[in-house]
């Protein structure tokens, strides 16, 4: 399975316990969105758990950490746009998904795309000194 594979299916199993969570949701939008945040979420709290561990599970470790904090920081000034970058890398959604779940255009889905991209890989080079 892909990454992406893997993600969609962990995504599929939140979205699951989220419908049965007894929370009434009010749409399929939202439920995406929490799905997402979810998945991302736990991802960040596997890898603080696995960051001691030698070799390269630790470095993608701190690098997923890394990705967190800067999508935390630039939320302020890209907030649709990190949302966007959340949605591609925890979700793994395509443009036209995310432009669904945000109730925006195609085009202005990679418009807030390509803006944060850009402020992300400027925040990642500083926090990760590359």
């Amino acid at each position: 399975m892909t990454g992406h594979e893997e993600q969609r299916h962990l995504l599929t199993q939140i979205m699951k316990d989220l419908s049965e969570s007894g929370r009434r949701w009010t749409g399929h939008r939202e439920l995406t969105l929490a799905g997402v945040r979810c998945l991302r979420d736990l991802m960040v709290r596997q890898s603080i758990e696995s960051i001691a561990e030698p070799g390269l599970q630790g470095e993608a470790s701190r690098g997923m950490i890394a990705l967190d904090d800067a999508l935390t920081r630039i939320t302020v000034d890209r907030g649709q746009g990190a949302l966007v970058i959340e949605l591609i890398f925890f979700g793994g959604l395509t443009g036209e998904e995310i432009a669904e779940a945000l109730g925006i255009s195609f085009e202005a889905a990679g418009r807030h795309f390509s803006s944060a991209r850009a402020t992300l890989s400027g925040e990642l080079k500083n926090v990760l000194g590359l």
